[in-house]
C-alpha cells in the first residue's frame, strides 16, 4: 500500500506539471564558484584555487557565450608561458573591481592577451604591462568581428609597446571606457590595417582617458595603413580626454590623434569629434589626418591646449579631400607650428574653428594653407575662423596664409570668407597673405573678412591671378599690398 500510494503522487505530480504551459517555464542558468550573472547568454564561472585555478582555465570553461569572472581578490603575474588566450567566439572576461592581471617578465614581443574569437568582450580589469617586454601589447585583436574592449584599467606600457592592438581584418569594435593613465609611455591604442585586400572598419573609439608621458614617438591614439591594398574605414574617435607628452618626437607622431596611411592608402570616412588633448610636454601636436591623406573625413568640436608647450607642427594637420574640419579650438600655442595646417586639402570645408594665439616666430601663422606637393590644394572653404594673434614681435606672422610652392600644385579657387583676425599692432604683421611661390593660384576669393590691428590687412603676391575681394572690414594700417594681377577689388 505504501508503495501504491507513492505512485499515486508522482502520478498527480505528473498531472500538474502537464498542465503547465511550455511558454510559462523559467530554465535557470548553470553557474559556478559564485551568484549567476542574469545578463549572461551562457553559463558564468568564477576563477577558483581548485577546479579553475588559472584564468585561461576560466576562459576555456566559460566558453561560447560564458563569462569567466575574475575575482576582486585576484592580483597574479603571468610569465610567458601562461599568456592568454580568448579564441571561442563570444566569451566575456570580467573582472571584479580591484583584480590585477600582471604581465610578468620574458614577453619580449609576445602579447600578454590574444583575441582571436568573434564577439569577444573584456571588461573592468587591470591590466599592468611589464617594462622588459618589447613591440608586445596588453590586448592584441586581429581578423575578429564584434570586439568589446571597455571599462578596463591598462597600466605600465612601455616606450614601443601597445595597450590595445587592433588589426587585419576586423571589424566592428569598440574601445570604451578605458583608463590609460598610469605608466604610458607606449601607443595606448593602435589600430592598423596591415594584411593585404583585407579591411579593418566599423569601429568606435570613445570616451576613453589616456595620458602619455616619457615614451618617444607615441600618439594616444594611431589610426593607420601600412600595406598598399589594405583599407581602414568607419571608425570613429570621440569624447575621449588625452594628454600627451613624450620625451622625444623624433621618429613622428607625438599628437593625441593620427590618422594616415603610412605605406598604405588613405583611410576613408573617419570621425574625430568632442575629444580633448592636452600637451604636457613639447608635441607634434593635437590632431593630424595626414601622411597619404584620408578622404571624406570630420574633425569637430575637439579641443587642443598646448599649455604653453612648444607645439612642432599644428593643433590640427589637416590634408586629404571632401573633409569637413569645424568648431575646433586650439590655444595657448608657442612655435613653431600652427593652430591649424591645411596641406594639400582640396574640395573640402574649415569653418567656425577658434585659434588663440600661434607662433610669432618667422612665418608664424593662425590657418596655414598650403600646396607644397604634385596635385590640387583648391576649391576649398576657409570660412567664419577667429584668429587671435600671439604677442608682437619682429617677425612676420600671419593670420591665414595661403601659398603655393611646388611647380605642379594647383593652389586655386580657394574661399576666404567671413573669418574674423584680430592682430597684436605688431611690424611685419599681416592678416591675410595669398602668396604663389611656384605653382598655380587662380580665382581665390577673399570676402567680408574682419581685419584687426595688423600691419598689412591683405597681402597679394607677384603671380596671383584673378583674385576677387570684397573688403570687409580692414583695419589694418596698409589695408591692401596687391602685387598680383587681374584682381577685382570692391
Amino acid at each position: 500500500m505504501k508503495n501504491a500510494g507513492t505512485l499515486k503522487r508522482l502520478s498527480f505530480a505528473t498531472a500538474l506539471w502537464l498542465l503547465i504551459p511550455v511558454t510559462s517555464l523559467l530554465i535557470a542558468q548553470t553557474c559556478e564558484y559564485g551568484p549567476c550573472n542574469s545578463l549572461a547568454s551562457g553559463k558564468t564561472v568564477y576563477l577558483n584555487g581548485s577546479r579553475l585555478p588559472t584564468i585561461q582555465s576560466c576562459i576555456d570553461s566559460a566558453g561560447a557565450g560564458g563569462t569567466c569572472v575574475v575575482p576582486s581578490s585576484y592580483s597574479g603575474a603571468l610569465p610567458f608561458s601562461s599568456r592568454l588566450t580568448i579564441n571561442t567566439s563570444g566569451t566575456t572576461l570580467r573582472c571584479e573591481p580591484g583584480a590585477i592581471i600582471q604581465q610578468a617578465g620574458g614577453f619580449r614581443s609576445a602579447h600578454l592577451m590574444v583575441i582571436t574569437g568573434n564577439d569577444v568582450t573584456v571588461t573592468g580589469c587591470t591590466i599592468r604591462g611589464d617594462h622588459s617586454a618589447s613591440n608586445s601589447a596588453l590586448i592584441f585583436a586581429s581578423g575578429v568581428t564584434g570586439l568589446r574592449i571597455s571599462k578596463n584599467k591598462l597600466e605600465n606600457v612601455a616606450s614601443e609597446n601597445f595597450a590595445v592592438y587592433i588589426g587585419g581584418a576586423t571589424s566592428d569594435f569598440e574601445v570604451e571606457k578605458n583608463d590609460m593613465t598610469i605608466r604610458m609611455a607606449g601607443r595606448p591604442i593602435y589600430v592598423i590595417s596591415n594584411l593585404p585586400n583585407t579591411s579593418v572598419k566599423t569601429g568606435t573609439i570613445r570616451n576613453n582617458r589616456i595620458a602619455t608621458l616619457g615614451g618617444t614617438s607615441e600618439d594616444d591614439v594611431m589610426l593607420l595603413t601600412n600595406v598598399s591594398t589594405a583599407g581602414l574605414s568607419n571608425v570613429t574617435v570621440s569624447n575621449n580626454v588625452m594628454s600627451n607628452g613624450p620625451a622625444s618626437c623624433a621618429k613622428g607622431g607625438c599628437f593625441c590623434v593620427e590618422v594616415g596611411g603610412f605605406g598604405g592608402p588613405g583611410p576613408t570616412d573617419i570621425t574625430v569629434k568632442d575629444n580633448v588633448c592636452t600637451a604636457r610636454a613639447a608635441v607634434n601636436g593635437g590632431y593630424s589626418m595626414a601622411g597619404t591623406p584620408p578622404l571624406r573625413y570630420k574633425v569637430n568640436n575637439n579641443q587642443y591646449d598646448a599649455k604653453n608647450q612648444k607645439t612642432v607642427i599644428a593643433a590640427y594637420e589637416l590634408s586629404g579631400s571632401a573633409a569637413i574640419a569645424s568648431r575646433n579650438l586650439a590655444r595657448n600655442l608657442t612655435g613653431p607650428g600652427y593652430c591649424i595646417s591645411v596641406n594639400m586639402l582640396s574640395s573640402s570645408t574649415v569653418t567656425e574653428n577658434d585659434c588663440d594665439g600661434f607662433s610669432n616666430g618667422t612665418n608664424g601663422a593662425g590657418i596655414m594653407i598650403y600646396g607644397g606637393a604634385l596635385g590640387r590644394a583648391g576649391n576649398n572653404t576657409i570660412s567664419s575662423n577667429r584668429v587671435i594673434f600671439p604677442a608682437p614681435s619682429n617677425h612676420p606672422h600671419y593670420g591665414i596664409w595661403l601659398q603655393c610652392n611646388h611647380t605642379l600644385a594647383d593652389c586655386s579657387g580657394n574661399k576666404i570668407i567671413g573669418n574674423r583676425i584680430e592682430g597684436n599692432g605688431g611690424a611685419e604683421t599681416y592678416g591675410i597673405k595669398l602668396e604663389k611661390d611656384y605653382g598655380t593660384m587662380i580665382g581665390t576669393s577673399v570676402t567680408d573678412n574682419e581685419i584687426l590691428n595688423t600691419n598689412v590687412g591683405l597681402y597679394i603676391s607677384v603671380g596671383v591671378l584673378s583674385t576677387k575681394y570684397f573688403s570687409g572690414m580692414n583695419r589694418a594700417a596698409t589695408p591692401l599690398v596687391n602685387r598680383g594681377e587681374a584682381t577685382i577689388w570692391k
